[in-house]
């Protein structure tokens, strides 16, 4: 008999699912992973699945139920495959920082990849702290008036966390960004006691270093549920033309049919 539970954890090919029956250590089928050959995994955090339950940590997933939406990009080093990150989610909370520098070419690349697998985004600055005038970017009105959500947030001083923690109830959040944003410390103050790994940016280069290197499905006080998955040093977009980029940013929806040029990419 098959039984249905919720992946919550995914590391290196092993799979964690939390069942009626308790959490198991599974595997992919083999037939599962055929079934998928563009996939790196076939199953991630926050599907739905069906396991065959074997000994300890010999249980099987054998089935994966249609996801709702996901968040995904091109494997490092494995472009032609995809590999996904989340799924099932109820919004992508995309972190940059203060500190490393915060740029909005990455935050639209980060809106691009929550588009395409139809999440709905917030965006949060972190460490603001280090330059309070940061709040005042003007490039933060020009997001809300699309209807993203913006917030600055501190996680050493607990700044603006009581109004993120108001915009992540219901559904499961990602945390998505950079290396070295603050993803884990942001978590480990919306979760006292979740005791996650956090680093200092590197000397030698100003960036982030890994400090998740698995991803995980959190559950903190008031029902919240995040998942922490690994910051990206090289975002790619998967399975994206370039004809199919510009309705993906909500600024362009009303001028694609007024553009008098055939088949263009609005890139001039």
């Amino acid at each position: 008999m098959l039984l249905e539970g919720r992946v919550i954890s995914a590391r290196s090919r092993s799979f964690t699912v939390e069942t009626a029956d308790g959490r198991l250590t599974c595997r992919v089928l083999k037939g599962l992973r055929n079934r998928f050959p563009n996939l790196v995994d076939p199953v991630t955090v926050g599907d739905i699945v069906k396991v065959r339950r074997g000994n300890e940590s010999d249980s099987t997933i054998e089935e994966v139920a249609p996801r709702v939406n996901k968040i995904s990009r091109p494997a490092v080093g494995r472009e032609d495959h995809e590999q996904l990150i989340a799924a099932n989610l109820g919004r992508a909370v995309i972190v940059q920082a203060v500190e490393p520098q915060w740029k909005t070419s990455t935050w639209d690349r980060y809106l691009v990849m929550a588009a395409l697998g139809r999440v709905p985004p917030i965006l949060a600055l972190n460490k603001i702290d280090l330059d309070p005038d940061s709040v005042n970017a003007p490039e933060f009105d020009v997001y809300r008036a699309l209807g993203i959500p913006v917030q600055a947030v501190s996680a050493r001083t607990g700044e603006g966390l009581t109004e993120l923690v108001g915009q992540l109830a219901g559904g499961i959040s990602v945390f998505i960004g950079p290396s070295g944003v603050g993803k884990s410390s942001l978590i480990n103050a919306l979760g006292p006691g979740m005791g996650l790994r956090t680093g200092e940016l590197s000397r030698g280069t100003g960036k982030g270093r890994h400090t998740t290197s698995w991803t995980e499905l959190l559950q903190l006080d008031q029902g919240i549920e995040i998942v922490d998955s690994p910051g990206l040093r090289v975002l790619g977009l998967w399975g994206l033309d370039a004809h199919e980029l510009a309705p993906l940013f909500p600024e362009f929806k009303d001028l694609l049919d007024g553009c008098r040029f055939r088949g263009c990419t609005h890139a001039h």
